[in-house]
């Protein structure tokens, strides 16, 4: 795979401190935050520790002398996470799932490999959900399970499927999902 090709705007010291005009500011987290996931989506980075990631070639710019405040890196997590792009992974803020898609997005390409398949309103077991998946869309080979259950969530949330445990209670990972049912219509 080729090296990650940084975008102009990441050799220009004023990018590495923020902005105090807010518009500036906010076009200044929309630059970082489509970095940081072209970044992570090329180096297949799905959890970010805020530390380590300030001293990676995204953070710190060696050429020019510039490493980004963590104050910074916290606020755009907070705009990612705003748009379904990050989530955070502790509750001290120490670490963040990344995800170049949102679950929401993932959720949308689900629901068309099902209704392709013409498993709307079937229940359809977990490794058999996620085998189809990956033969049908590649982009879902080795996807991580915590998007993934994070994706069939989403979906739930919006009521296009029914996420069946293997005991009573809530489900909070992909190992205690029997199948998936999704709803017609």
């Amino acid at each position: 795979m080729p090296d990650f090709q940084f975008p102009e705007f990441h050799g220009l010291p004023p990018f590495y401190t923020p902005q105090p005009v807010p518009k500036t500011r906010e076009q200044q987290i929309d630059l970082w935050s489509s970095l940081i996931i072209s970044y992570c989506h090329h180096e297949s980075i799905k959890i970010i520790d805020i530390i380590s990631f300030l001293d990676s070639p995204v953070c710190n710019n060696k050429t020019i002398e510039r490493k980004m405040p963590q104050s910074l890196l916290e606020k755009i997590i907070t705009n990612l996470k705003e748009d379904g792009h990050a989530e955070w992974a502790d509750e001290s803020h120490s670490r963040a799932y990344i995800f170049y898609k949102s679950p929401a997005e993932w959720g949308v390409q689900i629901m068309k490999i099902i209704d392709d398949q013409g498993l709307l309103g079937e229940v359809v077991p977990i490794r058999r959900l996620m085998k189809l998946l990956s033969e049908e869309n590649k982009e879902f080979e080795g996807c991580d399970e915590f998007i993934f259950f994070r994706s069939l969530k989403e979906l739930e949330k919006k009521d296009k499927c029914f996420i069946m445990g293997k005991s009573q209670g809530i489900v909070t990972s992909v190992d205690e999902i029997m199948g998936v049912k999704f709803k017609l219509g």
